[in-house]
């Protein structure tokens, strides 16, 4: 089962950074971006934000939460550790939103940039109080330890990579650099076409959202016939609890 979820993650990388390429209007010829480069000129720093969350971010993300979820599945969550960690990923998910959203709808100024950073905070709070539920009563496998690294790491290079290419904003945020802070939440320009958030939309919708969505289901469904804790095996709970006193 492992080597298949190995397999299915390279798969489902691959098309994640096709369909979201393509879905996102940016084939050659139908780009909503301008072509800077055949004009010589420098190419403004929040369609570079928008290239890098339509061609690395949001294809791994997705494909990491893909996987988390056919982890969560090949591990029996429903029977281990319950709905408590199902909502958990699904609050996860909700925070991981403004970031995805904001790096690929708006200008990234003060405003947007204080939003990134106070979403990612939020995140890995929530992370931290996930594996705190988790650890003692649902073993996870090396794929999935390698699918949570993603899950943490990408939001953390977005937030660095949009204060890397808007460094003054940035610093604004704290009265300093050579520019004053915006705060008003500005549409990017030129934005987003409707085919291009629609499909984006559904991309992760319909990969990420939808699947977390079931997993709440089926545990929702076991704690009701009384299934949640049946497959934590007898002495994980003691094991895990003696490795961290």
């Amino acid at each position: 089962m492992t080597s298949k979820l190995v397999g299915f993650t390279a798969a489902a990388t691959a098309a994640a950074v096709v369909v979201i390429s393509r879905i996102a209007g940016r084939r050659p010829g139908n780009s909503p971006i301008p072509d800077w480069t055949a004009s010589g000129s420098a190419q403004p720093s929040h369609d570079v934000m928008f290239r890098y969350m339509t061609t690395f971010i949001l294809p791994v993300w997705t494909a990491a939460g893909l996987t988390d979820y056919l982890c969560h599945r090949v591990s029996d969550i429903e029977r281990t550790s319950g709905t408590r960690e199902s909502v958990l990923h699904l609050l996860m998910l909700a925070e991981g939103a403004p970031m995805a959203l904001g790096g690929l709808f708006f200008e990234m100024n003060a405003g947007a940039l204080a939003l990134l950073t106070a979403a990612a905070a939020v995140h890995e709070a929530t992370v931290v109080w996930d594996f705190k539920y988790t650890s003692d009563k649902r073993p996870t496998r090396p794929i999935e330890q390698h699918a949570h690294s993603f899950l943490e790491s990408v939001p953390i290079a977005l937030l660095a990579f949009a204060v890397a290419t808007h460094w003054e904003q940035f610093a604004g945020l704290f009265g300093r650099g050579g520019q004053s802070a915006e705060f008003r939440l500005k549409l990017r320009k030129p934005p987003l076409s409707a085919k291009g958030l629609t499909g984006l939309i559904l991309a992760m919708v319909g990969l990420v959202v939808i699947p977390h969505c079931e997993e709440l289901l089926r545990c929702r469904v076991a704690e009701r016939q009384g299934a949640r804790g049946s497959a934590i095996p007898p002495a994980f709970p003691r094991i895990m609890r003696s490795l961290a006193a």
